[in-house]
């Protein structure tokens, strides 16, 4: 099981087998907002997995925070792109953590793998709050819907 010590929160790698892995998806999965933006996050665990075995930069993974599932982040190899995606339970959205959250995975993306000069997020036009998030910490945008951060 892959797991990643960042400052503030720990990422487990999803388990199917695991009941709180399964419910912290359930509950991102459960708003409109995240249904509309993530779509079915259990699909696209599945897709990873199945990019996975073809390139080991694939993985999703559960965020703890306060020892208990806040969110969902993942690092996926699509197009010669490594791109982020990430999902915020209800009961921690508005808080920062977001944030936090993507501002630490992309530094230790960076500092754990040299190969890797550029992040990925695609985020829709109409997602105001995850363009202001990814903003905050750094991405810019790039393309039409697609905000990137550099190694420096």
């Amino acid at each position: 099981m892959n797991q990643l010590e960042l400052e503030n929160f720990l990422l487990i790698e999803y388990d199917a087998n695991n009941k709180s892995h399964q419910d912290g998806i359930t509950t991102i999965n459960s708003t409109e907002n995240e249904k509309k933006y993530l779509g079915n996050l259990y699909y696209t665990i599945q897709r990873i997995y199945q990019r996975r075995e073809t390139n080991s930069f694939n993985i999703p993974y559960i965020v703890y925070y306060l020892d208990e599932p806040m969110g969902y982040i993942s690092l996926s190899y699509i197009d010669n792109s490594y791109q982020i995606s990430y999902g915020i339970v209800p009961k921690y959205q508005g808080q920062y953590l977001g944030s936090e959250l993507l501002m630490e995975f992309s530094d230790i993306l960076f500092e754990m793998y040299p190969n890797i000069d550029k992040l990925s997020l695609k985020i829709s036009n109409d997602n105001i709050g995850s363009i202001k998030l990814a903003t905050k910490v750094g991405y810019i945008l790039e393309d039409k819907d697609t905000y990137t951060q550099k190694r420096m």
